[in-house]
């Protein structure tokens, strides 16, 4: 959220509730790895008149992403993830964490929230994120679910220009697996691994901005 000012003044930006997460959409939650997400995309490009589109996903909207520029290729003119999931190993031990913090109320959200944001930048803005989020969570059972990993040879067919971004040190995904994976199927993608952020990821608007307008999205 606090990035979009930053696109936006360069680009037009469409910013959607998925299915099943905080927002104003259907309480349904289908499968993942299931095609009911990309036929879901499909319908939100319909609805926007856009035979096709740059798509750019952060976390788990990072797996939509990438799950629909593997089944729609001919509709993504160019992928830009952000910590993506569904790339690298995701890690146990911080969910196990999380599910005994989440019996102490406000300050076992709060500690799990800190975690998560190990890294991260602490400017008001950002803050005001984390204080949204944990209100979100008060309301909100988050998906708990494996969620599906994409191999090398899947990544591979990615036909479009892509820029990755990773925090070396989210404690939900192994980024670096994920760095190391994306840079082994796709040579040419740009891929940058922050050494000091975690799963927050500040930074990368700019560059991605940059990305796009060079890729013509």
């Amino acid at each position: 959220m606090p990035d979009i000012a930053t696109l936006a003044e360069h680009l037009r930006v469409h910013a959607v509730d998925a299915p099943g997460e905080p927002g104003r959409t259907v309480e349904a939650r289908p499968p993942l790895g299931s095609p009911a997400y990309a036929e879901w995309l499909d319908d939100v490009l319909d609805a926007l008149e856009l035979p096709r589109a740059a798509f750019l996903g952060t976390s788990l909207g990072g797996w939509w992403a990438l799950d629909h520029a593997l089944r729609r290729p001919q509709r993504v003119s160019a992928l830009v993830l952000v910590n993506p999931a569904g790339i690298g190993r995701r890690r146990v031990a911080p969910l196990l964490k999380f599910a005994a913090y989440s019996r102490f109320g406000g300050w076992g959200r709060r500690r799990s929230l800190a975690m998560v944001a190990h890294g991260g930048p602490a400017d008001p803005g950002r803050r005001a994120i984390g204080e949204f989020t944990l209100a979100t969570f008060e309301h909100f059972k988050p998906r708990l679910e494996p969620i599906p990993a994409f191999p090398v040879e899947r990544l591979r067919a990615l036909a479009m220009p892509v820029q990755a971004h990773f925090g070396a040190r989210d404690v939900l995904l192994d980024q670096r697996d994920a760095a190391a994976k994306l840079r082994e199927a796709r040579p040419d993608a740009d891929v940058r691994l922050a050494e000091e952020a975690g799963h927050f990821l500040p930074g990368w608007a700019e560059a991605t901005v940059e990305f796009l307008r060079g890729a013509g999205s």
